[in-house]
C-alpha cells in the first residue's frame, strides 16, 4: 500500500479493533521510515537522552542481568525500549569474543493499565558473535571475553551511540587522540611539508570536535586519520599494514586499535633520521640547469645543425659567385695569357731540345753507319778486288 494512503473516515463507518491495529502498524511504519530517512543510513545506536544499564555477571551457565534498562534503535528503525530482568543461556562457544544482543521476539505480552488493555513487544536476548550482530536485526548491550573455559565481562565496551554526548568516554578519546595527533604534528622528525599541515589540521578538527556529533561522523574522521598516518609516516618509513574496517557494532575496539596505531607512529618517528633539508641554490640551480640541458640538448643540436647547414649552404653560393665573377672579370684574361706564354716557351724549348736531339742523333747514326758499312764495304770489295803479286822465291844458296 502507497505511504501517504490514509483511512477516508466517513460518517457511520465502523470502528473495530482492526481498524486501529492497522492505523498503528501504518504509523509505526511512517516513523521507522523517517527516523531512516533522517539519519540517512542504517546503523543503530542509544535512544539520545536515554538511560542505559547493562551490570550482568555469570551463573553457571546462565548470563544474568539484573534491571537490566536500554532504549536503542535498530538496524531497521524500530525501536527496543527494554527494562526488565535478563537471563541468557550460554551455548557452547568456540570463539573470544561475543556479545549479548536484543531483538524483537514474534510474541507479544499483554497488560492492563487503568482498565484499558495493552499490548507491547516481547524482547529476544541471545549471545552473538560480531558477524551475526552486523547481520541481524539486533543491538548489542554488551561484550564479554572467552579464554580457556573461563568468562570475563569487558567492562571497557561501549555500545553503538547515535550520538557522542550519549557515553562520556567518546570525550576521553578525542581528547587522547588530541594529544596523540599534535604529538605527531610537532615531531623533531617530522620533516615540514604536506604531512606536518595534514596532521596539524587533524589536531584542529579533534580541538573543535562536538560532542552533538553522530557516532559515524566519528568513525570517518577517525578512518582518515589512520589512512594520513599511514600514507605520511607509515609507508615512507616501510612500515604500512593494512587498516582494519571499524565495526559500528563494537566502536570501542576500532577505537583502542587507533590508540595504537598512532602510539606506533610516534615510536618510528623516534627512530626516524631527518635529512638535512638546509637547501643548496648553487647545487639546485646546476640540477636544473643539467635537467633543463639534458631536455632541450637534442632539440637545440638539431635546430642549431639546420641552421648552421642552411647559413653554410648560403655562404657557400655567395662565395662561390663572387668567385665566379672575380674570375670571369679579373683572372680569366690574365690566366689565359699566362697560360699562352708559357705554352709558347714550353713549346719553343721543346723545339730546340728535339732539334739538338735530332742533330745530336743524326750525327751519331752517321758516325755509326759509317763505321759500320762504309769499313766493311771498303773491306768486302778490297778482298774481292785486290790480287796480291806472287812472291819470288828466296834464293837459297846450296852448298
Amino acid at each position: 500500500m502507497d505511504i501517504n494512503a490514509r483511512i477516508n473516515w466517513m460518517p457511520g463507518m465502523e470502528l473495530t479493533a482492526d481498524t486501529f491495529n492497522e492505523v498503528f502498524e501504518k504509523w509505526d511504519f511512517r516513523q521507522r521510515l523517517a527516523i531512516r530517512a533522517a539519519l540517512g543510513c542504517n546503523h543503530m545506536g542509544l535512544v539520545p537522552g536515554a538511560p542505559f544499564s547493562c551490570n550482568g555477571t555469570f551463573v553457571k551457565n546462565r548470563y544474568e542481568v539484573t534491571n537490566m534498562q536500554c532504549m536503542a534503535l535498530l538496524p531497521s528503525g524500530r525501536i527496543v525500549n527494554a527494562e526488565e530482568d535478563v537471563q541468557v543461556p550460554i551455548p557452547m562457544l568456540f570463539g573470544d569474543k561475543y556479545y549479548l544482543t536484543i531483538g524483537f521476539a514474534n510474541e507479544q505480552t499483554e497488560f492492563e493499565k487503568k482498565g484499558i488493555p495493552f499490548v507491547r513487544p516481547r524482547y529476544a536476548y541471545a549471545i552473538h558473535t560480531i558477524e551475526e550482530v552486523e547481520s541481524a536485526d539486533v543491538f548489542p548491550l554488551s561484550r564479554f571475553s572467552v579464554n580457556e573455559g573461563v568468562f570475563s565481562i569487558d567492562t571497557d565496551y561501549i555500545p553503538p551511540c547515535l550520538l557522542l554526548e550519549d557515553e562520556p568516554r567518546f570525550k576521553t578519546y578525542i581528547d587522547q587522540y588530541t594529544e596523540l595527533m599534535n604529538t605527531l604534528a610537532i615531531h623533531a622528525n617530522m620533516a615540514d611539508g604536506e604531512g606536518k599541515r595534514a596532521l596539524l589540521r587533524y589536531v584542529f578538527q579533534l580541538k573543535s570536535f562536538s560532542l552533538q556529533s553522530t557516532m559515524q561522523d566519528f568513525i570517518l574522521l577517525t578512518q582518515e586519520m589512520a589512512q594520513a598516518i599511514d600514507y605520511y609516516i607509515m609507508t615512507p618509513n616501510n612500515q604500512s599494514k593494512e587498516i582494519p574496517a571499524p565495526h559500528h557494532a563494537d566502536i570501542q575496539a576500532w577505537l583502542g586499535w587507533v590508540v595504537s596505531y598512532m602510539q606506533g607512529a610516534a615510536v618510528i618517528l623516534d627512530g626516524v633520521v631527518l635529512d638535512n633539508t638546509v637547501i643548496d641554490y648553487e647545487a639546485l640551480l646546476a640540477q636544473a640547469k643539467a635537467e633543463l640541458y639534458e631536455k632541450l640538448h637534442p632539440e637545440l643540436i638539431e635546430k642549431l645543425l639546420a641552421d648552421l647547414k642552411a647559413e653554410l649552404q648560403a655562404e657557400m653560393r655567395q662565395q662561390t659567385e663572387q668567385l665566379t665573377t672575380y674570375i670571369n672579370e679579373n683572372l680569366k684574361n690574365a690566366i689565359l695569357e699566362e697560360l699562352k706564354n708559357e705554352m709558347d716557351d714550353r713549346t719553343g724549348k721543346m723545339s730546340q731540345m728535339l732539334t739538338e736531339k735530332f742533330e745530336e742523333f743524326r750525327k751519331d747514326t752517321y758516325d755509326q753507319l759509317y763505321d759500320k758499312l762504309y769499313f766493311a764495304l771498303f773491306d768486302s770489295l778490297f778482298n774481292a778486288l785486290y790480287v796480291p803479286e806472287p812472291e819470288e822465291l828466296k834464293f837459297v844458296p846450296q852448298i
